[in-house]
């Protein structure tokens, strides 16, 4: 299973990333504000602790500034609580129960374990259920104004050994998640089966 990169509707990542320009020329003057400040009180009194500061202030960059922030962004500022509302986006990481009911003439019910790992730029969702395995290969998020958020992706399904009928087949998804990211129901379709049907999620703490 491979993470793909997936798309935040109404949001530029661009601008994030300019956005994050602002806090980093801001830490950039203030270290070497500090690093200038320090030069200066140390150099008569301890030379040489002089010198290796100066040598820390070469190294030191905006480039390489912005490379840190930026990965702890990607990594972990962008779960933070009240982070990925402003983001129109929604932290999915962890494994979802989830009950689906078949629309066809046997009216099938199944189950199974979704789980989603995610960070800010990619995303996978993989489904086990009784009889196939399905992988997410694209993805998209959108937050509603009523503050639910929607997640829609296109899958591909392949059957486990001894499945029957079942074939390997491309489908997409469409999930409705509530407000606190813990419930969600929506429906699946597949194009080759001509097959539908509505799914219910619930989040697991485990």
């Amino acid at each position: 299973m491979q993470a793909h990169e997936y798309a935040i509707i109404n949001t530029s990542r661009t601008d994030v990333g300019y956005r994050l320009g602002i806090p980093v020329t801001a830490l950039t003057v203030t270290i070497f504000t500090v690093l200038g400040l320090l030069e200066l009180f140390l150099d008569p009194i301890f030379p040489k602790i002089s010198q290796n500061i100066q040598r820390a202030a070469t190294l030191i960059t905006a480039a390489l500034i912005y490379s840190i922030v930026s990965w702890i962004f990607r990594n972990f500022a962008w779960k933070w609580k009240r982070v990925p509302g402003i983001l129109k986006m929604a932290n999915l990481n962890g494994r979802w129960e989830v009950k689906g009911s078949a629309l066809s003439e046997k009216n099938e019910d199944w189950s199974g374990i979704i789980t989603i790992t995610q960070d800010y730029e990619k995303i996978s969702i993989a489904l086990e259920a009784g009889n196939s395995n399905s992988f997410s290969s694209a993805a998209s998020m959108f937050l509603l104004p009523s503050g639910q958020l929607r997640l829609q992706y296109i899958y591909e399904n392949t059957p486990k050994p001894g499945s029957g009928e079942i074939y390997y087949h491309i489908g997409c998804c469409e999930l409705l998640f509530d407000k606190d990211i813990l419930n969600a129901s929506g429906h699946y379709f597949t194009k080759e089966r001509a097959s539908s049907g509505g799914m219910v999620v619930k989040r697991l703490f485990q």
